[in-house]
């Protein structure tokens, strides 16, 4: 039986519209009112946000949760 590869969340969508808005790590994470750090483990994969951070980070970019993450198998 050919074993399934487990779906991944990544969120290089949200770094790249982070660079796109010219708004640093601590920009943004002084925007979204987080830490630094948490901001650089979620881009980096180390770490996977809390729905109510990520929605912070998502309100201080002005866009939908969907357009900052993506699904990889």
């Amino acid at each position: 039986m050919k074993r399934e590869r487990p779906l991944v969340l990544s969120f290089l969508p949200l770094r790249r519209t982070r660079r796109q808005m010219d708004l640093s790590l601590a920009d943004l994470a002084d925007l979204a009112g987080i830490h630094r750090q948490t901001l650089y483990k979620w881009e980096s994969g180390r770490t996977v946000p809390s729905l109510a951070e990520f929605t912070a980070v998502a309100r201080a970019l002005g866009k939908p949760l969907h357009e900052l993450y993506e699904v990889r198998q």
